[in-house]
């Protein structure tokens, strides 16, 4: 699989405050990117745009999968976006929210909905609703749904910040095993979190 995203003359403001101007850039596999920054730069704005959920001032999106172009009111199909602010469906169980998800995503090949809680050490909590979840839960869930699904784009916003040491190791574990098998833009200002990606875009060198 070869995806590539590209981002032409991006630019977003809020009010008088520019966040990133010209922002012109290409991520593709078997690549892992973080985009960087201090708080407040910018960061989850960028990745909100990429995803479609925020549209930007000026510029344009573009996804090609395997060299065919993928028109952009597609690209929610080909992605899964984890985020602190990002909600899934509260009064669902775990297992009821698992199997909504995987109506509209495929799972990988690696494992099945069933043993899925089982995998992230949540099967006991199969009938929990969600809401009923610690915060640290909850994005173990959400992570466990985007890392296993086979979508080939993986956005992820200060994905460990909820987690202890213990599932902070597990993360990493995964990232680790998913390089090259997905295109995975992360937004972070924690090395330690985005240590397995090779290559970096720094969101200050586009607010001049």
């Amino acid at each position: 699989m070869e995806a590539q995203l590209k981002l032409i003359g991006i630019q977003k403001s809020f009010r008088h405050n520019m966040l990133f101007r010209q922002i012109n850039y290409t991520f593709s596999t078997p690549n892992a990117y973080a985009i960087i920054g201090p708080n407040g730069s910018g960061k989850s704005t960028l990745l909100k745009i990429i995803s479609g959920k925020l549209p930007p001032a000026q510029g344009k999106v573009v996804f090609y999968l395997n060299e065919k172009l993928i028109p952009f009111d597609q690209l929610y199909r080909y992605m899964d976006f984890v985020a602190p602010y990002c909600t899934l469906f509260e009064y669902l169980t775990l297992n009821e929210q698992v199997k909504l998800h995987f109506q509209f995503k495929k799972l990988t090949k690696s494992i099945n909905s069933k043993d899925l809680l089982s995998e992230i050490g949540l099967l006991y909590a199969k009938d929990t609703p969600v809401n009923h979840l610690s915060s640290g839960m909850l994005q173990k869930l959400q992570l466990a749904l985007a890392l296993y699904s086979d979508a080939p784009i993986l956005l992820l916003d200060e994905p460990s910040v909820n987690l202890d040491e213990k599932n902070k190791a597990w993360f990493q574990e995964q990232m680790n095993g998913l390089i090259g098998k997905k295109l995975i833009i992360m937004g972070s200002n924690v090395a330690e979190e985005y240590q397995f990606c090779n290559e970096k875009l720094s969101i200050s060198e586009y607010k001049l």
